[in-house]
């Protein structure tokens, strides 16, 4: 319990990188053979997929609509579910069921209980009404940085659903003023700003 806190620091430190790491194996690019070597000793044979961050990693054949994936791949990509399923689904819901296993004591504003007060890291910069709000940002996160990074990277459509998303977070936390100070929410809502500003960019 008491080392709680700091290993909650650092989850939320590694939150957004660790993220968009596993959603990012999913990301291929397509070539029309090899991408490495010169273009006349590329082999053309259907359309060959090849992972986004590493163009060493085959992800997938595509011939025809019918994919056949690589062994280094499936295996890559089954570790990335786990690792999705673990740490970007997987945080969030636990820091969800400790906070709400001590209801009571946070809505009252009167943590009484060791585990409610380990939890302080999560609910302490926040009004008592919105105890949970650290877990709206922790949402977030996973939006604009996990799934926002399955769509067509640098697309229109990616823009444009990141600039929707972004506003809407900013909406939100401008209706909600979830810090207990003024200057938090009003540099909250610059940095959502910011953040809707970039998708701009």
């Amino acid at each position: 319990i008491k080392a709680l806190p700091m290993a909650l620091l650092v989850i939320f430190l590694a939150f957004p990188m660790v993220s968009r790491y596993a959603f990012l194996a999913f990301n291929c690019d397509a070539f029309d053979g090899a991408p490495l070597g010169p273009w006349h000793e590329r082999e053309v044979n259907g359309s060959h997929h090849y992972m986004h961050v590493d163009y060493s990693v085959h992800c997938y054949t595509d011939i025809g609509g019918e994919q056949t994936l690589s062994p280094e791949y499936a295996r890559i990509r089954s570790l990335a579910f786990v690792a999705i399923a673990l740490y970007p689904f997987g945080v969030p819901v636990a820091c969800a069921a400790l906070l709400f296993s001590c209801h009571a004591e946070l809505r009252s504003g009167r943590p009484t209980s060791t585990l409610a007060r380990a939890l302080s890291f999560l609910y302490k910069e926040y009004e008592t009404r919105l105890y949970w709000w650290e877990l709206v940002v922790m949402s977030t996160k996973l939006v604009l940085v996990g799934f926002l990074s399955q769509l067509h990277q640098g697309s229109l459509m990616q823009a444009v659903v990141g600039l929707t998303l972004s506003l809407c977070f900013l909406l939100l936390h401008m209706v909600a003023q979830p810090f207990h100070q003024d200057s938090d929410d009003y540099l909250g809502m610059c940095t959502s700003f910011s953040t809707a500003m970039m998708m701009l960019a």
